[in-house]
């Protein structure tokens, strides 16, 4: 057990993000707190933020290039050849339907791989089965996992 040093709350350990540094090998806040001073920091600054991430995009559009090669690259590869045409006119319905429930409410929209096409444990297929849309900060904060890991 550890107390939070921001709300003071007596939490289990696991509630606590590793520092090397610390004596118990433990961050002085817990992952709450962290989390929610994180998030006001982004709304307060998303300005400055979508500048920095601007100035490096422009800096480094070749990272950004061959990021984007290699995925698609992935997705092509782990695309079975074995699909049926109405399977593949699925997939592009599927992205579709991501792009229109984006601009309709003007909330992100993803298609998510259920199970990650790259992962350290297991890797999936680009078909129908594996696909869903997803609001695009549920995607992104399941960062190549799966519920079975």
């Amino acid at each position: 057990m550890k107390t939070c040093a921001v709300c003071n709350i007596e939490k289990s350990t696991d509630e606590f993000r590793k520092r090397l540094a610390a004596k118990d090998g433990l961050r002085h806040e817990c992952k709450s707190c962290s989390n929610s001073r994180d998030l006001s920091y982004r709304q307060d600054n998303a300005d400055k933020i979508k500048s920095a991430q601007d100035q490096y995009y422009h800096s480094n559009k070749y990272k950004w290039t061959e990021y984007n090669l290699n995925r698609r690259a992935g997705e092509k590869r782990a695309t079975p050849i074995w699909l049926t045409g109405e399977q593949r006119a699925k997939i592009k319905r599927l992205y579709k339907l991501s792009k229109f429930m984006s601009e309709a409410t003007g909330v992100p929209y993803h298609v998510d791989h259920i199970v990650p096409i790259n992962s350290d444990v297991v890797c999936g297929l680009n078909v129908p089965w594996n696909l869903q849309v997803l609001r695009a900060d549920l995607n992104m904060s399941k960062s190549n996992k799966f519920e079975g890991q």
